[in-house]
């Protein structure tokens, strides 16, 4: 079989079972206005007669006639609003009215978005418009991230960088009035994952996880059980192919310190990253790049004692939770998880001694790791077995098309011909166990090291054809 056509059904097939993307890039890659669907923005916020383009949007409206399809047009306006801001930014822009300016166009486009929505569930076709919605808006969280961080050490840009920051509340307003009022909960969640999947980039999870982080305080219930379990499937992913690219993590590392964001969400994503990795190089790996990170949070003098505080306070309320959890366990404690709550407990007794001598940074730090390693806890013990056997369903479909990919490349290699054995096998028992319905502990346990197991195969499964 050639070599373009091996390509080509391994890309078909990666397409297809989009949520998994195994493929590796090997450069972090900015968005761009096509990202959009924007070949050409045309006349920008820049121009003296921008307010013409706004009429012109106006006009569009008044043809709609349905309410998906007046969705559907503010979406497409939005991401126009979206691309005239990256535009800008491409065109190294510095003039600050401009992008202030293009901001408030992004904002009301949003605010409009948003009660186009409200009126949406149940309305045929409205799942196709929340993947898009989702998949343009972790675009938006890059784009608007990409401006404060742009104009950060400008002392006259503080407007600007506000402008931005409420662009991206307004954004999470409207993207949690999907779930529940739009669509369900599950299936928020699973077009959720599928967007995150087809961002480019190597830092696609890591970046989804972010977005949930400023979600997270915005939700209970449902909604917040739900966005912990898929962040946690994230950072297995991300976990899991740093563990089997040990070679590239440099790339992926630096990425982490130097991408643009908020660095005090950039290091909580890092200290829960780290939870997942068992790789003891990749662990120091990232604990340096950890370091710098917090460096940067202290040289910025971004803690106060309120957030101390607040971290603190957060960190007790999830150490409380889990010793409810535990009380309610008919089963013992697995000693792996008894360790990471220990843990916990530790830093956060650190973090109460470095906030009581005032050193608020300190505090802070060793607070997110507490809460890091309480959510790993947490995440090990609370799946039932339904969610196992959902979750064992999508790793199975995955399986099979990664099957397929190999049949198809004709792929010899023993290396990973036996991998899909033993996969195969550990696949065979955790149905076994999760029916069995007996030793959830053990099934939980070799259900996030077959997560980690898959990423490995995949990329075993990419070198192999690459090299054909």
């Amino acid at each position: 079989m050639g070599n373009n056509l091996k390509k080509a059904l391994f890309l078909l097939l990666i397409l297809v079972f989009i949520s998994f993307e195994p493929v590796l890039v090997l450069a972090e890659e900015e968005i761009s206005s096509n990202d959009f669907g924007i070949e050409q923005t045309g006349i920008l916020p820049s121009n003296p007669f921008y307010f013409f383009k706004t009429w012109g949007r106006n006009i569009r409206q008044t043809f709609s006639f349905s309410n998906l399809s007046r969705a559907e047009l503010q979406l497409s306006i939005l991401n126009e609003q979206a691309a005239e801001i990256r535009k800008l930014d491409e065109l190294n822009v510095t003039k600050i009215e401009a992008f202030l300016k293009a901001l408030d166009s992004f904002k009301e486009g949003v605010s409009v978005l948003g009660l186009r929505m409200m009126v949406l569930k149940g309305a045929p076709g409205v799942d196709k418009l929340v993947d898009n919605f989702l998949d343009k808006t972790l675009k938006y969280q890059d784009v608007l991230d990409g401006i404060i961080y742009k104009f950060e050490n400008n002392e006259n840009a503080e407007k600007l960088r506000e402008s931005a920051s409420n662009a991206l509340d307004k954004l999470l307003e409207v993207v949690l009035l999907v779930p529940s009022n739009v669509i369900s909960v599950k299936k928020f969640t699973e077009s959720f994952e599928l967007a995150v999947a087809g961002q480019r980039g190597e830092l696609r999870e890591f970046r989804a996880v972010e977005f949930i982080n400023r979600l997270e305080p915005l939700s209970s219930g449902e909604l917040l059980a739900a966005l912990l379990k898929t962040k946690d499937s994230l950072l297995l992913k991300f976990s899991g192919r740093l563990q089997v690219s040990k070679t590239e993590n440099y790339k992926v590392l630096n990425f982490l310190e130097g991408f643009s964001g908020d660095i005090l969400l950039r290091l909580k994503a890092v200290d829960e990253a780290r939870e997942k990795i068992v790789d003891l190089e990749v662990k120091n790996q990232i604990n340096i790049i950890r370091k710098h990170i917090f460096d940067k949070v202290k040289m910025k003098n971004l803690i106060s004692e309120i957030t101390a505080k607040d971290a603190l306070t957060n960190v007790q309320d999830k150490l409380t939770e889990i010793a409810s959890v535990l009380v309610e366990q008919t089963s013992k404690t697995p000693t792996n998880v008894a360790q990471i709550i220990e843990r916990a407990r530790f830093n956060f007794e650190e973090a109460r001694k470095f906030y009581e001598d005032e050193s608020f940074s300190s505090s802070y730090s060793q607070a997110l790791s507490a809460s890091a390693a309480v959510e790993n806890a947490l995440s090990q013990i609370i799946m039932t077995s339904n969610d196992l056997g959902e979750e064992l369903k999508t790793i199975k479909i995955y399986f099979d098309s990664l099957s397929s990919v190999a049949h198809r490349a004709n792929v010899i290699d023993s290396k990973v011909l036996n991998e899909f054995k033993d996969i195969e096998k550990t696949i065979v028992h955790l149905a076994d166990l999760i029916g069995d319905n007996k030793n959830l502990t053990q099934a939980r346990k070799i259900m996030r090291e077959l997560k980690s197991r898959m990423a490995l195969l995949s990329k075993m499964l990419d070198q192999e054809i690459a090299q054909d």
